[in-house]
């Protein structure tokens, strides 16, 4: 079977890859011929993303998108892989587009190579269907991966001659070193080598890319960015959520009066290095009969999560409370004895702001946040037995516990506040549309 699906993966290639580049050639020229693609100057930006609509509705992260409305008129997020093809008008200044991943039955059948290639096929079409509403409508296309939303950010900017740039979060080369892809990227670049071609090829022709990190910025320049073209953008977090908060009434609302709270806010997935939440328990059972570890979050690993937690008997040490709203995370935070975060992007910021030690480990982008023994308390990566001392370590010494919090909040508010980051976010915006004489960009005040 494997033999047949990659026989016809390579003729299902060649096939919807020529029906592609015939379409966008047609496309290119309608845009600069015809004049009812003239550029309508409505000053919108378009983003696309992993995900769906009622993802993102799930996780309450709309604040992200609401940065973007400083500047913008209208905010058109493209969602893909979607359950189903929908657009949600969210509010008057918001637009979700949802595409789902088609040729399911490819998959049924026994073909995935198939399947992922005729999924792809059915994206990009109707990323290309969107061209007359982009020319029409767009100041900026934004891609958020280097990947299938970046190939599709490159085409529609081309293809429309609009300006775009491409945002990364993630160092895909250390997930896939560990095998533990995201499952978007596991299922449409399989292989080491497309998934780095493929990387290179949008990085390096990319007008702008933005690394949320200086960590990311190395890892795009390796991935064939190009130095100029790349714009360091840290995230922001709104402050204010973590101001004044009675943690009481949070530890009340899920019965933790009396518990030693450490906290996780992650995606339950394998390359969040969750699993080794229970191992790093497992060593710290005798240490209080009050000890609770607490996840906030939900993931495609989570049946495996809890059968993990079951066979090492942590059921009473480990609970698992789904996605919460932003300000029932901040509170959570607030109320940690100690933040565990072992593969974090946004939520290790979150975690500093709360105030409360961070024990995070070395990896990623972790130490510009945490500085060993000044804003937290850094371990190897995936060491389970450093990760457990340094939670026993903390709770036995609250004058040290707070001490790191609060530095860790000074450094946070400094580097990541939400007005900081918009602001540098909105000039970094005006500059790129700027260069674009097609566009025309209201005046900073």
């Amino acid at each position: 079977m494997f033999f047949l699906d990659y026989i016809l993966a390579i003729l299902v290639f060649i096939v919807t890859m020529a029906f592609l580049l015939i379409r966008c050639a047609l496309l290119f020229f309608m845009v600069r011929l015809a004049p009812s693609f003239k550029y309508g100057g409505n000053n919108n930006i378009f983003r696309i993303i992993q995900g769906d609509f009622e993802i993102i509705k799930k996780k309450d992260v709309f604040f992200g998108f609401y940065e973007d409305l400083r500047i913008f008129n209208h905010l058109y997020i493209i969602c893909f892989p979607a359950r189903s093809r929908n657009v949600i008008h969210f509010g008057e200044k918001m637009t979700f587009m949802d595409i789902p991943l088609k040729a399911r039955l490819m998959k049924k059948i026994g073909l995935p190579i198939c399947y992922a290639i005729l999924g792809l096929f059915f994206y990009y079409w109707a990323i290309l269907d969107l061209v007359p509403l982009v020319k029409k409508n767009a100041s900026l296309i934004r891609g958020s991966d280097p990947h299938h939303t970046g190939i599709a950010a490159i085409a529609l900017g081309f293809i429309c001659k609009t300006p775009y740039c491409i945002s990364i979060h993630s160092d895909y080369d250390l997930i896939f070193e560990s095998k533990q892809q995201f499952y978007i990227t596991k299922l449409l670049l399989p292989a080491q080598r497309l998934r780095k071609f493929v990387e290179r090829l949008v990085l390096s022709n990319a007008e702008n890319v933005i690394a949320v990190s200086d960590f990311i910025r190395a890892y795009a320049l390796r991935s064939g960015a190009r130095v100029k073209k790349i714009h360091v953008l840290p995230h922001g977090v709104i402050a204010q959520r973590f101001k004044n908060i009675d943690v009481n009434i949070v530890r009340d609302r899920f019965s933790w009066q009396k518990k030693l709270l450490v906290v996780t806010v992650s995606r339950i997935s394998s390359e969040k290095a969750i699993f080794d939440i229970p191992d790093i328990a497992q060593r710290l059972n005798g240490f209080s009969d009050n000890l609770l570890f607490v996840i906030v979050g939900d993931g495609p690993d989570n049946l495996l999560f809890k059968e993990k937690i079951s066979q090492l008997n942590l059921d009473e040490k480990i609970k698992l409370i789904g996605w919460q709203n932003q300000d029932t995370v901040a509170a959570i935070r607030c109320a940690a004895d100690v933040n565990l975060c072992l593969y974090d992007g946004y939520s290790l910021i979150e975690a500093a702001m709360s105030s409360r030690p961070i024990v995070a480990y070395d990896v990623e982008w972790h130490s510009e946040l945490v500085k060993n023994e000044e804003t937290g308390i850094l371990v190897p990566n995936r060491d389970i037995a450093a990760a457990a001392l340094a939670i026993k370590r903390l709770l036995n010494d609250p004058l040290l516990s707070n001490m790191l919090g609060e530095k860790a909040n000074q450094l946070a508010t400094r580097n990541h506040e939400m007005e900081k980051a918009a602001k540098r976010k909105e000039d970094f915006y005006r500059t790129i549309m700027l260069k674009n004489s097609n566009n025309t960009v209201t005046p900073l005040i």
